[in-house]
């Protein structure tokens, strides 16, 4: 039996709009993803909560899941990681954070999704995701929640939510060591198929 796939989740600190960034990426950044072998899907979104202030500048994020986290490698080595970053360059501000989950599967009712709250945490608040899952799944599915570890910082997990609207999506309290925000998604695609949202 295969593997479940990685779950690569990229925070973009965005330097244009988050519409110039969909262009690119629609038109530019996506396709080359897309004909990578190890690649599954792809999701995109932008962070509503909490809103891009001074505080807050906009993100986008990406949830790509590729085959393992050695086809991500593969991608990163191959000729088409030269096109995919130069297209990236004059999208962002500053660096974008880059880590993989061992979520399992994303399913099509996670990728046509209108919202994920996004919660992330190290030892010892990692136990403060546990009741905003559980009580996620118990509401509504459990289909709709996903919770895992970080395959580089293995002390660190991360609780997504999916649902249609903000409200669908359980979120934990607010806890100072908790990294939480919710993303309006805009766009998926598995390989060849896909959607707009």
């Amino acid at each position: 039996m295969a593997a479940p796939p990685v779950t690569e989740m990229v925070q973009n600190p965005l330097g244009v709009s988050y519409q110039e960034f969909l262009r690119v990426f629609t038109e530019k950044m996506e396709p080359i993803l897309l004909v990578q072998p190890g690649l599954v899907s792809v999701i995109t979104g932008l962070v509503v909560n909490p809103a891009a202030d001074d505080q807050h500048p906009p993100t986008a994020v990406s949830l790509a899941q590729w085959r393992s986290l050695e086809a991500h490698e593969a991608f990163l080595q191959s000729p088409s990681a030269g096109p995919f970053f130069e297209a990236a360059k004059s999208l962002l501000r500053g660096p974008p954070t880059i880590h993989h989950y061992q979520l399992g599967s994303l399913s099509s009712s996670n990728l046509e999704s209108r919202y994920s709250r996004i919660e992330k945490t190290s030892e010892p608040h990692d136990s403060e995701l546990q009741p905003p899952y559980e009580a996620q799944v118990q509401a509504h599915g459990q289909d709709t929640a996903k919770i895992g570890a970080c395959i580089e910082i293995p002390q660190q997990k991360a609780y997504i939510s999916f649902g249609d609207g903000e409200e669908s999506c359980i979120g934990g309290p607010s806890v100072a060591g908790i990294e939480a925000f919710t993303v309006a998604w805009d766009r998926y695609r598995v390989k060849a198929l896909g959607s707009n949202l």
